[in-house]
């Protein structure tokens, strides 16, 4: 300051003037601010100073913001005169672009089952996004399944793309190496297994009969099917061998070929042998007309005759084996067995007959076995007569029950044994044995 007293006469003195301002700035209320992104920096609010007028705000908040969702920003105003106003702002970064929703290639996967691997797609906030899905795997259907794939960013944002994934089964069944089967006379084939990498095991199938009764070697195709489109065929051999069931029966005694009586070869079959064979003369004897042999004009030796039956199954045949002998004593009558009689009280065939067994200057000794069915002893008797010593029908041997029962109808099993007379005065023992019928 000067101060003049008007004579030229001043003086000056300094005075301080502080001008102070005191008011801080005024504190705005801000707004929310979304950003639509991944990541963003808001525009700084402004605000008004009584002395400084429109203030900038600033804050340590780092910007961009790259964290989702919502973040309080504190703005700080300074009017430069050492007053500050504060104000929080949320800022919301929102991401709204769902991710890129991909065209997947179908997946094809050779096998029984299998897990494919999880398709990605890109994203603008995370980048590369793994699919999930709600599909159980492995997938173990054959076939085509339609497995959907959803992409999610995380910021709720999700897209979904379908993805054909094919489980295809390219292995066939194992091809087994079938055994033959073999059969007297018939054989039946039954079907055969395998092995399947995906179903385990596998029938065959075939449209070949599976029973065989001709001779020779037969070929089965099999075919064993995945049911997967895949299959394996493989061949087994069915062999039917046709052998005759042979029956040997030895005619203990001779037959004289000079003078003889015919003999009715059934006589000696099995008395429920069938009557439709067919006779071979084996040694071509020609004495054998149907069955019945004529001895006479026949060589001594021994000769054989068979009886062939023909069957469904194997053919049966009895072959008889006798001997014929011109030697024998010449007025000596054949032994012959009667192999069925009829003990039932009407007088006829009432006994067990055995011809010319009752001539002992021919025959000397003899005896006789019957047994039954069960091979039980049911008659025995030395000096077998035909009269008083003969097989009546009831049961007389060492082991039975009652000796005095009459025995039931049914097939029993003698055995006789006896000896000759030959041309030098020779005792020959003989044996013949047989079925007999009982009938009442």
């Amino acid at each position: 300051w000067t101060f003049n007293d008007g004579n030229g006469n001043t003086t000056t003195a300094n005075q301080k003037v502080i001008v102070k301002d005191v008011t801080a700035p005024v504190a705005p209320t801000l707004a929310d601010v979304t950003i639509n992104g991944c990541s963003g920096t808001p525009v700084a609010p402004t605000t008004t100073d009584i002395c400084a007028g429109t203030i900038t705000g600033t804050t340590t908040t780092v910007f961009p913001i790259t964290t989702q969702g919502t973040t309080v920003v504190t703005w700080t105003f300074n009017d430069g005169n050492g007053n500050t106003t504060t104000a929080n702002q949320k800022v919301i970064v929102k991401d709204v672009t769902a991710p890129v929703a991909p065209t997947l290639a179908d997946v094809t996967i050779n096998g029984c089952s299998g897990t494919p691997l999880a398709p990605t797609t890109t994203d603008v906030c995370k980048g590369t996004i793994t699919g999930t899905t709600t599909t159980v795997f492995p997938i173990t259907t054959q076939g085509t399944t339609v497995v959907t794939w959803t992409f999610n960013d995380g910021n709720g944002n999700t897209t979904t793309a379908n993805q054909k994934v094919i489980v295809k089964d390219v292995t066939a069944p194992i091809a087994p190496t079938l055994a033959d089967i073999i059969g007297q006379c018939n054989a039946t084939a039954t079907a055969p297994t395998t092995t399947d990498n995906c179903r385990g095991t596998i029938t065959g199938t075939t449209n070949d009969p599976l029973t065989y009764t001709t001779q020779g070697t037969h070929t089965i195709t099999w075919t064993f099917n995945d049911g997967n489109g895949n299959i394996t065929t493989a061949t087994q051999k069915v062999i039917v061998n046709i052998v005759p069931n042979i029956t040997t029966i030895t005619v203990p005694d001779f037959i004289n070929s000079v003078n003889g009586t015919p003999v009715d070869l059934r006589s000696y079959l099995p008395q429920d042998a069938p009557e439709n064979g067919t006779w071979v003369d084996v040694n071509n004897s020609g004495a054998l007309n149907g069955s019945i042999l004529d001895p006479n004009n026949v060589a001594t030796g021994n000769y054989s005759f068979q009886y062939n039956i023909e069957t469904n199954a194997c053919p049966i045949s009895y072959v008889i084996n006798l001997k014929i002998d011109q030697s024998f004593v010449l007025g000596c009558g054949t032994i012959f067995v009667h192999n069925a009689f009829t003990p039932n009280g009407d007088g006829v065939n009432e006994v067990f007959k055995i011809d010319n067994i009752e001539d002992t200057l021919c025959y000397p000794e003899n005896s006789v076995e019957i047994y039954n069915r069960w091979g039980i002893l049911v008659f025995e008797t030395k000096g077998y007569d035909n009269v008083n010593k003969a097989f009546k029908g009831y049961s007389e041997g060492r082991v039975t029950v009652d000796k005095s029962s009459g025995l039931p109808t049914g097939t029993y099993f003698y055995i006789l044994n006896y000896t000759s007379v030959g041309l030098q005065n020779e005792i020959i023992a003989k044996k013949e044995q047989g079925y007999l019928y009982l009938s009442k």
